[in-house]
């Protein structure tokens, strides 16, 4: 990065602005710089500053400030004053005159009057200021960027899901040739399907990162202690003695398990879990020590790099376990939605939308929890939400993959089929899996396609249009020949353009942007550059997770505390979109509040006002480069690398400092006058505590809070924090001391907080009655109708008349002569005028104490609410499947009392009964109409098992259907009831050809039986026969593969 260079830092064009001031003849009242910060707070905050800066134009003091500071809504009204400023230069250059400083300040001192403060009144709603057409078009685009990410995010997870399903089917197709082939009672393989077939495939690889992570364990506590005797005899001697123990192990066992007896005794053998789990654990322990013996010999290391490296390799082979464990559950979750009902699977899908579509209507209000809430609770809160994204996210991702397990399920599982159809499987995996690889591939580099479907660029369209368009005269008429000045009268020209209507000149070009040169204060927007993560594996704040950027005239750009230097064209952007990006307060990146659950959230809503900015014109074009899906994946998991890669993850500068008087803080003005905009409705100051907090940390600079000493109706406007918060008081502006340490000069701070007080006008007034939240309404609130626009505006004017040149002049005196340092202590008036106090002295400040008590209760109260709702609704469900995995009692009963009431006849010679039930021709039309009929109405899937589960269910599907088969002429119910393949699965017979999607193709768990999925069984003899000899004669006929394997019953078993 170049050195910084005089023309773009602070102080220089400071000194170029005084030049430009001494050219008009206009002189400054101090020598030092002074500064003025308009917060962030969206509309509100730009509104309330507008009126605030109208008063200070109002009293001659707008000119006295050598720097303008912004951030978010604070730059909106900035951005307009510097836009108007560059536009009286750009027409005094063309007149070939001198530019009037003062001329602005003029105009914006009587700003009812004027044609731009008109434009900005009428542009409230400057989102969405033409209604429904608009609103259209508003959702027009969002709409098209949302379904653009979920475009992008289901590709992904296509292929996420082909690896995954690639890796199944590699699993499964070795599991069904072992099934068909193997000795059950022999075989290694075979017995190894019993114990793995419940483990997603992907987690097979499980027993190689436990291994890994046993050897680095065993090489952590072999490194010696003394570098100088490494090790000595014992260790080679046991390491050897090791080595004999595994190779006798093999020797001893592995004939066995690959050749069967072949002279080696069965009651010899060990069996073989104990063997691999031996061998595996001596293997790791003799390798580890030779890790640890490679290790302690680098030459230039000591042993505790060794230690700290084993331990980092440790830590890495714990995250790819995890991660191998997280892919295997999104697998088998997607797996099971597959094979779910496919109704429901849409049901399932629409309800992701749905929950999407709540989320996009409800997340921007996170930003406008109260600040005054503990900050337990916040953090609580916050984590709750984290924990909701993940989720989402998690589903979203399982949705995608499952319906690529469907697909490949249809063609694997053919009904009726006796094999797994595995070569059409890859077949149709391959196919589904090409197309988005070969999208994937072409767009690889297409890295704008972030900025492009976000939020950024319409918000930068209607803020340009909106703000910036305030100072073209183009919109009001303006040729060639005839310039409609914006600074004009409301009444002189008309805007003629309307604000949906693009007009270039609305924006002008960072490098173009030199406001100071016609007199207004050195413009400096901040933003916040994330930072979660540092690639290089260095410490950043993990509590800040962001760094403060400042971007001043002419695209002159500071980091944090480092230098100023001018970023090229190429990386400039324009006052508008700096502007928007210093007010992108949600997104996947919101600094401090960062969470990948926030951020997954915020991206699968669509609320990515965030900006990826190529850093390369800031002397940063040799850093690393990641491709759009490495981009795409960082914000959606908001990881973002800082400064360290070339493209930087910029948000609102608030996510840092929501004042904007940090980067004042940093250039050590000696009066720094804030507009303090965030939302606070409970007036705990959050905002300026993180900057106290910061100026301490970041620039020594110690910022101590004053309270007036005695009450003075002349200073009524003037009061400590806790009078500023107090409905008893009158006081919106406060005075604080600042101590630079590392210059030893003293400046001081004035503090504007938005508050009710007396003499304001009564349309205010009124309108604080039907809006109890005024000022400090909340900022989700973009679109301000005339009253409230006109509320803030007039709010910010009156406030504004207590600042004068006095006050800030000779700021020492005025506090040194009325105030003393803030010890918490209210004081007021008596009815006789006497002095009184108010709030005595206490540990902990009365509005501190009161704020944190409200909000403990109803944080405390919100979180046990929503913590009993969601266990009700989790009892509730476990209840009704507890209900829905048994049988109906009723229609159970109203069977059981047609069966009970069949004579009964004795048993066949030979059959172990004495009676058997027989069913009259009469009566079987009814049985097997009934049976039907509770088929249709009460089975499902949950409750099959509990039919088949049950004797004399069994007993009665059994007999019903022995007698429709000897029946003739048959009832059409048992013709039906005979239709096995059609009737609901409660009432079908074993054996029969099953062939349906499970998971490993087959329940190898569960015995022979079970895992004769897609199989012809043998038949057997029962004491209940289900088959007629007909039955057995056609499927002896079919074409049939080579017999099932031993059934589990004479398996060995695994542990002896």
């Amino acid at each position: 990065m170049s050195d910084a260079q005089p023309a773009i830092e602070p102080k220089a064009c400071i000194d170029e602005r005084k030049l430009a001031l001494a050219e008009a003849n206009v002189e400054l009242s101090h020598e030092r710089p002074w500064g003025l910060a308009l917060s962030g707070g969206g509309i509100r905050s730009a509104t309330f500053c507008f009126g605030l800066l109208k008063s200070l134009a109002a009293n001659k003091l707008f000119h006295e400030f050598d720097l303008l500071s912004t951030v978010s809504g604070g730059g909106y009204i900035g951005s307009t004053i510097g836009r108007l400023h560059t536009e009286q230069q750009k027409l005094a250059k063309s007149t070939s005159t001198v530019p009037d400083p003062l001329k602005v300040e003029a105009a914006l001192g009587q700003a009812d009057t004027r044609l731009f403060a008109a434009w900005l009144r009428a542009n409230g709603r400057y989102l969405i200021p033409g209604g429904a057409q608009d609103l259209l078009f508003a959702a027009a685009s969002y709409g098209r960027n949302l379904f653009a990410v979920h475009f992008e995010l289901a590709l992904l997870a296509f292929l996420l899901g082909g690896v995954l399903i690639g890796l199944d089917l590699v699993a499964w197709q070795w599991g069904d040739g072992m099934f068909r082939t193997a000795s059950a009672d022999r075989s290694l393989g075979y017995q190894l399907l019993g114990v793995i077939d419940w483990i997603p495939a992907v987690c097979l690889v499980m027993p190689v990162f436990l291994w890994i992570g046993v050897l680095l364990a065993s090489a952590f506590w072999a490194v010696p202690t003394d570098k100088a005797k490494p090790f000595g005899w014992p260790r080679p001697v046991i390491t050897l003695v090791f080595v004999i123990a595994i190779l006798a192990l093999v020797k001893s066992n592995v004939p066995f398990f690959l050749h069967g007896e072949l002279g080696y005794s069965r009651e010899t053998a060990m069996e073989w879990p104990m063997l691999v789990l031996l061998v595996a654990l001596m293997s790791a322990l003799v390798l580890g020590h030779a890790l640890a013996v490679v290790l302690a010999l680098v030459p230039n290391r000591d042993l505790d790099w060794a230690r700290n490296r084993l331990t980092a390799w440790l830590s890495v082979c714990l995250a790819s376990g995890l991660g191998v464990v997280a892919l295997g559950v999104l697998d088998y979750f997607a797996w099971m939605l597959a094979t779910i009902d496919s109704a429901k699977q849409s049901t399932l899908g629409l309800l992701a939308i749905a929950v999407t579509a709540a989320l996009r209507a409800s997340l921007p209000k996170i930003a406008d929890l109260p600040r005054g809430l503990t900050p337990g609770v916040r953090i609580g809160l916050l984590g709750i939400v984290n924990i909701v994204g993940l989720a989402l996210l998690a589903f979203v991702l399982v949705f995608w993959i499952s319906i690529e397990h469907r697909a490949i399920a249809v063609v694997m599982f053919v009904k009726g089929a006796t094999s797994i159809a595995f070569a059409q499987a890859w077949q149709w995996l391959l196919w589904m899996v090409m197309p988005p690889a070969l999208l994937v591939a072409i767009s690889w580099s297409n890295r704008e396609f972030l900025n492009r479907s976000s939020l950024h660029t319409f918000y930068r369209a209607r803020l340009v249009r909106g703000y910036l368009g305030a100072g073209n005269p183009l919109r009001f008429g303006s040729t060639e020949g005839a310039v409609h000045d914006t600074l004009g009268n409301v009444r002189e020209a008309q805007p003629v353009f309307r604000v949906g209507e693009v007009n270039p000149a609305d924006d002008v070009p960072m490098h173009a942007y030199e406001p100071h040169l016609a007199g207004c204060p050195v413009h400096l927007m901040n933003v916040c550059v994330n930072q979660t993560v540092d690639p290089r594996g260095g410490l950043f704040n993990q509590d800040r997770k962001g760094m403060l950027m400042t971007v001043g005239p002419r695209a002159g750009v500071c980091v944090g505390s480092g230098k100023w230097a001018q970023t090229e064209k190429a990386s400039a952007l324009t006052l508008g979109s700096w502007v928007s990006i210093s007010g992108a307060a949600v997104g996947p990146g919101l600094g401090a509040s960062t969470r990948p659950g926030v951020s997954a959230l915020m991206m699968l809503a669509g609320l990515r006002m965030g900006y990826w900015w190529d850093s390369s014109g800031f002397g940063n074009a040799d850093a690393k480069r990641i491709s759009k899906y490495g981009e795409f994946m960082n914000e959606l998991r908001g990881r973002f690398a800082g400064t360290e890669r070339r493209e930087w993850f910029l948000s609102d500068g608030g996510h840092f400092e929501n004042t904007a008087a940090y980067a004042l803080l940093r250039e050590e003005c000696e009066v720094i006058v804030i507009a303090d905009c965030g939302a606070d409705p409970r007036y705990a100051f959050g905002d300026l505590e993180n900057l106290v907090r910061k100026a301490r940390i970041d620039l020594q600079a110690e910022i101590t809070f004053l309270r007036p000493t005695s009450p003075d109706p002349s200073r009524r406007a003037f009061g400590s924090l806790n009078e500023i918060a107090s409905s008893q008081s009158e006081s919106s502006i406060a005075l604080a001391r600042i101590d630079y340490r590392h210059s030893g000069k003293t400046g001081w701070m004035f503090i504007v907080k938005p508050n009710m007080c007396q003499g304001l006008p009564v349309d205010l007034v009124n309108f604080k009655a039907e809006s109890p939240m005024f000022p400090q309404e909340p900022t989700t609130d973009q679109f301000f109708s005339e009253a409230q626009w006109e509320s803030y505006f007039q709010l910010g004017s009156s406030l504004g008349q207590h600042l004068t040149l006095a006050h800030l002049k000779d700021a020492s005196a005025f506090a040194h002569d009325h105030f003393v340092d803030d010890d918490g202590v209210v004081i007021a008036q008596d009815a006789q005028g006497n002095a009184v106090m108010q709030a005595p002295r206490t540990r902990i400040s009365s509005r501190i104490a009161s704020t944190g008590a409200v909000s403990a209760t109803i944080g405390m109260g919100g979180v046990l609410s929503v913590c009993f709702a969601a266990w009700q609704a989790m009892d509730s469900e476990f209840h009704n499947r507890t209900l829905a995995s048994r049988i109906e009692p009723s229609s159970y009963r109203e069977l059981t009392e047609i069966f009970g009431k069949l004579p009964t006849s004795p048993g066949a010679p030979g059959s172990g009964t004495a009676l058997t039930v027989t069913i009259p021709q009469e009566r079987l039309g009814e049985m097997a109409t009934t049976l039907l009929r509770v088929g249709d109405a009460v089975c499902t899937t949950a409750n099959t098992p509990a039919f088949r589960e049950s004797s004399l269910m069994s007993l009665m599907v059994a007999r019903t259907k022995e007698a429709c088969r000897a029946s003739s002429p048959r009832h059409p119910s048992c013709d039906e009831l005979l239709r096995d393949d059609k009737i609901p699965a409660c009432l079908q017979e074993e054996p029969r050809i099953v062939c349906e999607p499970v998971y490993w193709g087959r329940d190898y768990g569960n015995g022979a039986q079970q895992a004769a999925n897609c199989w012809l069984p043998p038949v057997t003899a029962s004491s209940m026969p289900v088959v007629t000899p007909a039955a057995i004669a056609a499927l002896a006929a079919a074409s049939v593969p080579a017999p099932m394997p031993a059934s589990s019953a004479s398996r060995p078993m695994l542990w002896s």
